[in-house]
């Protein structure tokens, strides 16, 4: 079976986590909160991403 990827931009990871692991039946890959997750349930996967609002943060700056 193959699988299918969509991408959700969302303001809370672990709140959409929650809800399509607990009310969907998704089941979580990868949990990398509060930035990421991925979910999956029948060759469907949810690509969780938190939206960047504004300038960085420290939480959300990367050193290069």
């Amino acid at each position: 079976m193959s699988t299918v990827s969509i991408r959700y931009m969302i303001d809370d990871v672990p709140v959409a986590v929650k809800f399509y692991t607990t009310h969907r039946g998704f089941a979580l890959d990868l949990d990398a909160s509060p930035a990421f997750a991925s979910v999956n349930r029948d060759g469907v996967r949810l690509l969780l991403t938190r939206i960047m609002h504004g300038a960085p943060t420290k939480e959300t700056s990367v050193d290069v």
